[in-house]
């Protein structure tokens, strides 16, 4: 079994990245995010809800199911 790779590798410097970024610069972080989320939701929000949703219920469908 293939231990490791690219994607996992890159996923992992991207999160650090992220995670520094609200470590370091708080303010700058959370304007940027929210001017993701006002994006987001001025954009897509109907898709947007819908997707958390079914995500939300595929989450409680794991769940419970065996």
């Amino acid at each position: 079994m293939k231990k490791g790779g690219a994607v996992f590798y890159i996923s992992i410097a991207v999160t650090i990245l992220i995670v520094l970024w609200g470590l370091l610069l708080p303010t700058g972080f959370e304007n940027a995010a929210n001017a993701a989320l006002g994006f987001i939701s001025n954009n897509f929000g109907w898709f947007y809800v819908l997707t958390m949703f079914s995500f939300v219920a595929f989450s409680i469908y794991m769940a419970f199911s065996k």
